[in-house]
């Protein structure tokens, strides 16, 4: 009689965040527990890992050569080749971004967020953009932390706390990451949702000459929308809610320099806009 090869064990794990439904396979038990790990890290309390039927978010992760894990996502039917040092951020940042994407309920904003004396600044940013460096300053100066990458609001416009560690770059300039907890840097991370205050538009510049400008609220949804990411897939919901926000909360752009020099301006600027003095 032939001789059976012994079945594949194909393990799976399947977790819900903000109403996005995931389950991924994997042959190796390690890779599904690795992801675990860095998920439930990243996520907190903002994830639940338990047993998911009709899940439409689905991967399949697998070791490809020594030093590549694989990725298919069965929902673009796309394969990605991921290098095996970076696999855990690289993939964790795959689930967010859907998550950000998809979520019910929710609008996720590319952008830092704080709050002061309980009330939010926002710092739309794309990525790269310097939004963990601002958001890294702010909170050093005794902001709460909220985010370094998604303003999460609710559907009145409210600031949810999505405190994943920061990505800080590391301090010898390489382009690789560090993980780094609020309080790691003295900070506290939010619990509760917030009314924004001010959403800041900012870009770097050496140069700079702070010069904030208040913009209409029309104008701010514009700019708003710019770094919405549902915006596309979830229009009417997202309008709806940003268009809230931009009633509420006042809208304002300038040229920054340097973050810790931008973080004490804005924190200035933003304790004049709650009494009520002038705005220079």
């Amino acid at each position: 009689m032939p001789v059976r090869k012994p079945a594949r064990q194909v393990r799976s794990l399947s977790f819900e965040s903000f109403g996005v439904r995931f389950r991924i396979h994997s042959e190796s038990s390690q890779l599904i527990e690795r992801t675990r790990e860095r998920l439930a890290l990243v996520f907190g309390s903002l994830i639940r890992f338990r047993e998911l039927r009709n899940c439409e978010q689905v991967f399949h992760i697998e070791l490809s050569g020594d030093r590549e894990i694989e990725v298919f996502d069965v929902q673009t039917g796309i394969r990605h080749p991921l290098e095996y040092e970076s696999f855990d951020r690289t993939f964790e940042s795959m689930v967010r971004n859907r998550v950000a994407e998809m979520a019910r309920g929710h609008v996720f904003i590319h952008a830092g967020a704080v709050t002061i004396e309980g009330r939010a600044i926002i710092l739309p940013g794309r990525s790269f953009a310097g939004k963990t460096t601002l958001v890294k300053a702010l909170v050093e100066r005794g902001a709460v932390y909220y985010s370094d990458d998604f303003a999460v609001l609710d559907p009145e416009g409210r600031v949810l706390p999505f405190p994943k560690p920061l990505s800080v770059r590391r301090p010898d300039g390489e382009r690789e990451y560090v993980d780094v907890e609020a309080k790691a840097l003295g900070a506290a991370a939010g619990r509760d949702p917030a009314s924004c205050g001010l959403v800041f538009l900012s870009q770097y510049d050496e140069k700079a000459r702070w010069a904030p400008l208040t913009l209409s609220p029309a104008e701010g949804l514009l700019r708003l929308i710019e770094h919405t990411v549902p915006v596309r897939t979830n229009t009417e919901f997202s309008l709806k809610v940003l268009n809230k926000l931009a009633l509420r909360a006042i809208i304002a752009e300038s040229r920054r320099a340097d973050a810790d020099a931008a973080a004490i301006k804005i924190i200035n600027y933003f304790n004049r806009l709650v009494i009520g003095l002038p705005r220079d």
